[in-house]
């Protein structure tokens, strides 16, 4: 394993839509710490007339329900390092997202990645980085279930909708 890359910093944002509402989960790597959030999204339409009401339609509510700072071991931020490295140079075409509100669509994941000055941003749906599904989306899936690994398990959920965790033990 590589050492340790200072430079990387991710953020990624996953949103899928369920019969209540939405889930979603958010991280933040920078500076060898880690932000997690979780919690679920509730869609509310504005009841106003008028010009405003056409452009501003709905404005979903963020409502997290656990936040954490943790410290990914060493150990955990070379592997993240590695897969980032891999990743920046990946030329590969990603499933459309769908909508994050509909029980029925593949729900959204944004990964914005950037190591050694070079930045990458990949867009994608839930269901296509879901275990099991075909290879085009395998290290981006494998970047954020190292990702989602870091640290206890946030919101009691193992895997968001297939994305499962890799367990990092030293």
């Amino acid at each position: 394993m590589k050492p340790v890359n200072p430079t990387l910093t991710a953020e990624l944002f996953a949103a899928r839509g369920f019969l209540g509402g939405t889930d979603y989960e958010q991280y933040k790597l920078q500076n060898g710490s880690l932000w997690r959030e979780c919690g679920q999204i509730k869609k509310k339409v504005s009841n106003d007339k008028g010009s405003k009401a056409e452009v501003l339609k709905s404005d979903p509510s963020f409502t997290p329900v656990e936040r954490r700072i943790d410290s990914p071991t060493e150990r955990a931020l070379g592997e993240l390092s590695e897969l980032a490295e891999e990743l920046i140079t990946l030329d590969q075409s990603l499933p459309a997202p769908g909508s994050l509100f509909s029980l029925l669509e593949p729900g959204l994941v944004e990964l914005n990645l950037s190591i050694d000055g070079k930045s990458k941003r990949f867009i994608t749906s839930v269901d296509s980085l879901t275990d099991g599904d075909g290879t085009a989306s395998s290290p981006v899936r494998e970047f954020v279930k190292t990702l989602r690994g870091v640290g206890p398990v946030i919101c009691q959920t193992r895997a968001f909708y297939g994305i499962s965790r890799k367990e990092m033990r030293e």
